[in-house]
């Protein structure tokens, strides 16, 4: 994975002609925890109700009380989570 940094904010970026799906419509979110206050793994899986064709994908991390590095993976399963396969990591 390559990174760099943009010179336009992040919302500029990403409002800018995309046409996102509407998640509520479409999906069901899974949290491992409400309360990320603890160190460790939390896990958010979206589970869309029919396969969706996604081009583009967009995280926020806020964290507005104490200041943590996040490490993300994203994966996705074509088997409704039997397995998956890795799109993308990030430390």
């Amino acid at each position: 994975m390559r990174k760099w940094i943009m010179n336009q904010s992040a919302e500029e970026v990403s409002i800018a002609g995309k046409n996102w799906i509407n998640l509520e419509g479409l999906a069901r979110a899974e949290v491992s925890s409400e309360d990320a206050a603890q160190p460790g793994k939390q896990t958010v899986r979206l589970l869309f109700d029919k396969p969706q064709k996604i081009r583009s994908i967009r995280l926020v991390f806020q964290e507005n009380e104490q200041e943590r590095t996040h490490e993300f993976v994203l994966r996705w399963s074509p088997d409704s989570g039997q397995s998956y396969r890795e799109i993308a990591r990030q430390q």
